[in-house]
């Protein structure tokens, strides 16, 4: 069994026993309001999950992606940017390779 498997095993379990609690709780075995109430908080935090950002951004980059011409003048204005991204990280590179080469001369030295 994985681990979703599992998830939705104990999350049906557990809310099935909160349905249980709650109608007894409130008197009267009439748990269809509360499966209402259950399903429409769903389908509205669903809702904004998915238009919060990924049902709005996908077609907007796919609509970006079909002009070539201005996909073109895009990369040509974010190139710079990753060119110094690079320049930077290589620095950094170094800068590491030069601290474990250094270690690494400390550890021979004391070896001996």
């Amino acid at each position: 069994m994985n681990s979703n498997a599992k998830v939705y095993a104990i999350a049906s379990i557990v809310s099935v026993v909160l349905v249980i609690l709650l109608s007894i709780s409130s008197g009267s075995l009439n748990v269809l309001p509360l499966l209402m109430a259950i399903g429409n908080t769903y389908g509205l935090l669903l809702i904004c999950l998915l238009l919060g950002y990924g049902l709005v951004d996908v077609p907007r980059r796919i609509w970006r992606k079909s002009n070539p011409e201005k996909e073109l003048k895009r990369s040509y204005v974010l190139a710079p940017l990753v060119d110094a991204d690079l320049f930077e990280a290589v620095w950094d590179l170094q800068d590491v390779e030069e601290e474990v080469d250094a270690l690494g001369d400390k550890i021979r030295e004391n070896e001996r």
